[in-house]
């Protein structure tokens, strides 16, 4: 499937859901500025960790860089499910979704090179749920979603090891049923009908990458440390949150050339995404995706106070 749309606005719709999505509905306002490795020694030991709930596997994604060419993402992942023009030259930019990978993936191309990858964890499969469903998104607040849909026709509550789940269910006349599941009080699935997930708070994660692999380059799937080597220093403090038990850190920091901005997301220790912005770029609360990087507005417009980063502008 192949999708030509113009505006920027499309890209942030399409890259928030990957990227900020499991994190914007509970992170809290950065306080004060870190080091480059303040945040990072809380993801690299993530606690939580259920047994057989996480499963770590090799990813052909993480056989991309950041700066790679469109020709070898074809090689590694094949035909993407759809392709997506954000921006016509120059600098064209495209979002390519693997909706059949292990992992739902999302990749950012600008002017033909990567400048974006994100794993879909959180994905929520609406195409069988009714309009007033889709608003739920993952990791919204139990209070958020009582305020969106109402009190539930029938609500179940159980443990699993360590966790609180919660299946609000929901039924409207002539309109098919669905359930909404909550782990420790945050969104993690809306499906249709009453029926449990087998496992509902799997996660799928990359594979570690050995210290010899490592490129000079962000992939998918580098620890906090090897990604430290290849990042400047941090813009505003790192946030930390959780995802399905897992530990989720995320941090924006400039660049090793001092001009560009980097933002990454660590889940379990692993790096599942990573987007690096053009030179001059200013988070504003008002873009979808820029808003979810940044938290709050506050934090926003802290950055803008930070020398040339004055422009708006998607991943480079």
């Amino acid at each position: 499937m192949y999708v030509r749309i113009p505006t920027l606005g499309a890209f942030c719709f399409t890259m928030a859901i990957a990227i900020a999505a499991h994190i914007s509905a509970v992170l809290a306002e950065p306080q004060s500025k870190n080091g480059p490795q303040a945040g990072f020694a809380s993801a690299a030991s993530p606690e939580g960790v259920a047994g057989d709930v996480l499963q770590r596997i090799e990813l052909r994604v993480s056989l991309l860089h950041a700066g790679a060419e469109a020709a070898d993402v074809e090689r590694v992942l094949g035909q993407p499910t759809t392709t997506t023009v954000i921006e016509e030259s120059p600098g064209g930019r495209q979002v390519l979704v693997y909706a059949e990978a292990p992992v739902r993936t999302q990749v950012l191309l600008t002017d033909g090179r990567v400048t974006a990858i994100a794993l879909d964890l959180p994905h929520i499969d609406n195409t069988l749920l009714p309009a007033h469903a889709r608003i739920v998104k993952p990791m919204m607040m139990r209070a958020g979603v009582l305020a969106l849909l109402g009190r539930p026709n029938a609500d179940e509550r159980w443990t699993v090891p360590g966790h609180a789940i919660e299946q609000m269910m929901f039924a409207r006349a002539g309109q098919a049923d669905f359930s909404v599941f909550l782990a420790d009080g945050l969104v993690v699935d809306v499906r249709p009908g009453a029926e449990r997930p087998p496992n509902i708070l799997q996660v799928v994660l990359p594979a570690a990458i050995p210290d010899a692999s490592v490129g000079a380059d962000l992939s998918i799937g580098l620890n906090p440390n090897q990604a430290a080597a290849l990042l400047g220093p941090t813009a505003w403090a790192a946030t930390n949150s959780t995802f399905k038990g897992q530990a989720v850190l995320h941090a924006t920091h400039l660049a090793r050339d001092g001009h560009r901005l980097v933002s990454v997301t660590f889940t379990g220790g692993a790096l599942t995404a990573f987007a690096i912005w053009p030179p001059g770029t200013a988070f504003d609360s008002g873009d979808t995706l820029l808003a979810g990087e940044c938290g709050t507005a506050a934090a926003c417009r802290s950055l803008s106070s930070h020398g040339d980063y004055g422009r708006r502008g998607g991943p480079n």
